[in-house]
């Protein structure tokens, strides 16, 4: 750890996607100098919702976890076959 930001605030910021986000939401919620979780409301209750389930939880200000296993968030099944979207996949074959 570099002692120079050691207990600086952190305010991480959401502009990535749901699972990023989650990912973030899990760190703000763990890291004791977390200042504030940034995030775009019209993405979490907009498109958003419609690439993954178990998003995180914003109620009054506050956000809490789904409590589901790992990030919380599940690619939708159906995910894969919306026309807008781009599936790139990576053989570890050799």
């Amino acid at each position: 750890m570099d002692v120079r930001t050691f207990g600086l605030p952190i305010a991480p910021h959401d502009c990535t996607g749901p699972v990023v986000w989650a990912a973030g939401v899990h760190l703000s919620l763990n890291a004791p100098n977390t200042l504030i979780q940034e995030v775009v409301r019209a993405f979490f209750t907009g498109w958003y919702t419609e690439l993954v389930s178990g998003l995180p939880v914003v109620e009054g200000g506050s956000v809490r976890l789904s409590g589901a296993p790992g990030l919380g968030v599940a690619l939708l099944p159906s995910l894969r076959d919306r026309p807008d979207a781009v599936v790139r996949r990576t053989d570890l074959t050799p």
